[in-house]
């Protein structure tokens, strides 16, 4: 009469071992994804994609680096893909370009996002001391880029329009490649364009890239005081690919 109970006892204990497992693992699922929620940034705006690359900036920072397991040299496995592949623009060739267009300046998003660039919360917020902000964004452009300021240019890429009259997007950014549109994935500061037309609207095309030509501005762009990038086109045409 005795075994029969302590296997009683014993199968009690380990259920309840599970039980304790189970809410354990439970409740770590469940902080884990809160603290996700906290740190994920809506993207939809300029100005939320700027803060979306300062939490990126701001978690790689405090998240510690893992060393790598050592595998067995008799194993190999291919790598993936971190992220999925993007579209992204191509560069304008010699040909036709000068084919298209009159002469002008062709900018590429191989010269534009070729330098790292750190965004800081004085940047985003700019109230309190504007003008330091506004050094501190420009220290970090290279010379090369800031001598494209006030010049006419042409910069091709992929649209993502933000506002409308009519039907027709008015204003609109140029980003480097889908992976925004198609994958939700936040573009670097360096690799968008913020574009006002010239004048009416254009007809919006996402799927394929276009061509904006306009006077390009560099510096930082706000809106409402929001750090929203830190390159703007003033657009005077814009080539439809559909045409």
């Amino acid at each position: 009469m005795k075994r029969p109970k302590i296997r009683q006892v014993k199968a009690l204990a380990a259920a309840s071992r599970l039980a304790y497992r189970g809410l354990a693992i439970g409740a770590a699922v469940g902080i884990t994804l809160f603290a996700l929620a906290l740190l994920v940034v809506p993207i939809g705006s300029p100005s939320q994609m700027v803060k979306a690359q300062m939490v990126q900036a701001k978690t790689a920072e405090s998240t510690p680096e893992t060393p790598a397991r050592p595998t067995p040299s008799a194993v190999t496995s291919t790598p993936r893909p971190s992220s999925p592949p993007a579209r992204e623009a191509p560069s304008l060739a010699a040909g036709v370009q000068a084919a298209t267009q009159p002469a002008r300046l062709s900018v590429g998003f191989d010269q534009l996002s070729a330098f790292p660039f750190e965004v800081t919360d004085q940047m985003v917020d700019g109230t309190t001391d504007a003008a330091a902000a506004s050094r501190k964004t420009l220290a970090q452009i290279p010379a090369g880029i800031k001598a494209l300021n006030d010049k006419e240019v042409s910069v091709q890429g992929y649209m993502l329009p933000l506002n409308f009259q009519k039907g027709m997007a008015t204003d609109f950014l140029i980003l480097r490649n889908q992976s925004m549109c198609c994958y939700g994935v936040p573009p670097k500061i360096t690799e968008w364009v913020n574009v006002r037309m010239i004048g009416k609207g254009v007809k919006p095309v996402m799927d394929e890239p276009v061509t904006v030509w306009g006077t390009f501005h560099v510096g930082e762009v706000r809106e409402h005081g929001d750090l929203v990038g830190i390159y703007r086109l003033d657009a005077e045409k814009l080539i439809d690919p559909t045409r």
